[in-house]
């Protein structure tokens, strides 16, 4: 479902009818606030803004839906809406057009600390996603082949603060510049992290890091839990091709991290050298963040690379 059925259904829920006009839905005013006779109520489909030309209501679809007590695209509805979005568009839309994002020219600059040089290599794009919020986007690529995009956020407050949009399954990011690093280099070592920012932090600093976007176990039973999608394979790929022979996990030290650490350790000790390095706790929030870490612990992990 789109986001434009998702906020017709929501408005039928509750017996508004909307008129589709473009990128608009006009509705009467539910406020109840001031005669309506035609509609002058207007909703972005994509839920970025709401107007009302007669009382002069204004702010998005969440505004409205708090006052309508419909249901929210806050962070987990957002990614719903925007899955649901996707699945859509796959059924719909040829091969060459199945991911609805229009970046809006190469990201100028560093990202929140992130060379860029570093950012240029992937490369790194300006988007508006469908809140209006301002990201920076980098094309998720396998073998020169594009599975989708991921978006990282720019501006405080933004949820989620990252967006991955794939054709199927879960794949490493950024992995063919991975790839490509781990070639040039020729070292025969791999780091292993959660997220994007965590990758290009290491990436940064000439280490090759893959990020697997965030441990989302799927329990098989009571105690073995599985990553989703084709993660593994594509590593294994990657280890390969590349002649991998020593790989460290630099997870958080939080329980999904932890589980992620062991996971990872058992599935992969018998073919290569698996090593594990847990960033510092953090003082203020009692764990260690990857992307918090210092620079000293980032530094170990570049020593450690490159004996």
């Amino acid at each position: 479902m789109p986001l434009r059925e998702f906020i017709l259904s929501q408005l039928r829920s509750v017996g508004i009818n909307g008129k589709v006009a473009g990128r608009e839905i006009k509705i009467r005013c539910p406020l109840g606030k001031h005669h309506d006779n035609s509609p002058s109520f207007q909703i972005r489909t994509d839920g970025s803004m709401v107007h009302c030309f007669g009382c002069d209501f204004g702010g998005n679809w969440n505004d409205l839906a708090e006052i309508l007590h419909l249901e929210r695209l806050s962070h987990d509805g957002y990614r719903t809406a925007l899955k649901a979005k996707l699945e859509y568009m796959s059924d719909t839309e040829p091969p060459g057009n199945r991911f609805d994002v229009e970046p809006r020219g190469l990201w100028q600059g560093e990202w929140r600390g992130i060379r860029e040089e570093t950012l240029a290599c992937i490369p790194s794009h300006i988007w508006f996603d469908d809140f209006g919020h301002r990201r920076i986007l980098w094309p998720v690529t396998i073998y020169g082949r594009q599975a989708g995009w991921t978006a990282g956020w720019v501006d405080k407050g933004t949820e989620p603060k990252y967006l991955t949009l794939l054709e199927e399954g879960k794949i490493p990011f950024p992995f063919d510049l991975v790839h490509r690093i781990c070639l040039e280099f020729g070292k025969e070592k791999l780091v292993l992290v959660e997220g994007q920012y965590d990758a290009l932090r290491l990436i940064d600093i000439n280490v090759p890091a893959l990020a697997i976007l965030g441990i989302e176990e799927k329990k098989d039973n009571e105690n073995e839990y599985v990553i989703a999608g084709n993660i593994m394979s594509l590593i294994i790929s990657l280890c390969t091709a590349c002649n991998i022979k020593s790989i460290m996990s630099c997870f958080d030290r939080d329980a999904p991290g932890l589980r992620g650490t062991s996971y990872f350790g058992h599935t992969l000790k018998d073919s290569y050298k698996f090593l594990f390095r847990f960033p510092p706790e953090n003082r203020k929030e009692g764990k260690g963040d990857v992307g918090n870490a210092p620079l000293e612990w980032l530094a170990s992990i570049a020593k450690w690379y490159w004996q």
